[in-house]
């Protein structure tokens, strides 16, 4: 199975058209709900749902394609504000307060998070715990935060150290070791690895 992440809706619209129809799409950048519409055919799974406002634009989209969208919901952990993401307590009421059940075309399949940019280890490694721990307390509030088979705990740093790794996680995406950056003062990640 081939996944690639894309974070830009305007890069991974020319790619999906040219690159092999076998190959699992990814969005992992910011996503505007203006821009749903554009990427809901293409996208297996969308890494950064970060508010119910959103959760309805995809459901809204993916209903029209006929499909059930898999999302994960973005957490904000990281010492910088240049980093989106529901806070805990914003993803808690999200999920206790607001009708997302209620939208049939979308399955939150789990959490994805950013640490700090940071060398420390123990800080990286203090913010995933933090997801670890609101993960599980998710899940024992509600059930349906699950995929079919198993629970998705995407946990991301630009730099993985293999201390980091001790932390159960499914997808490690660090695609700026695989994929060169267009421009090297941006940091977003461009894909899998």
């Amino acid at each position: 199975q081939r996944m690639f992440g894309e974070s830009y809706v305007q890069e991974l619209l020319p790619k999906q058209k040219s690159l092999p129809d076998d190959i699992e799409w990814h969005f992992i950048g910011h996503l505007q709900t203006n821009k749903v519409k554009y990427i809901i055919p293409y996208v297996k799974l969308i890494h950064s749902v970060d508010s119910f406002k959103l959760l309805q634009e995809i459901n809204k989209q993916a209903e029209k394609h006929n499909i059930i969208q898999d999302v994960l919901l973005e957490i904000h952990i990281a010492q910088e504000e240049s980093k989106y993401g529901l806070t805990p307590d914003a993803c808690r009421k999200l999920l206790q307060e607001t009708p997302w059940r209620e939208l049939s075309n979308i399955r939150i399949c789990g959490l994805m998070a950013m640490s700090s940019f940071v060398d420390d280890e123990s800080q990286v490694l203090s913010e995933f715990k933090k997801v670890e721990s609101l993960f599980e307390e998710l899940k024992n509030i509600r059930k349906s935060i699950k995929n079919k088979e198993q629970e998705i705990k995407s946990k991301l740093n630009s730099i993985i150290h293999s201390k980091h790794v001790q932390e159960p996680v499914v997808t490690i995406r660090n695609g700026r070791f695989v994929v060169p950056v267009k421009n090297e003062s941006r940091q977003e990640v461009k894909g899998f690895i």
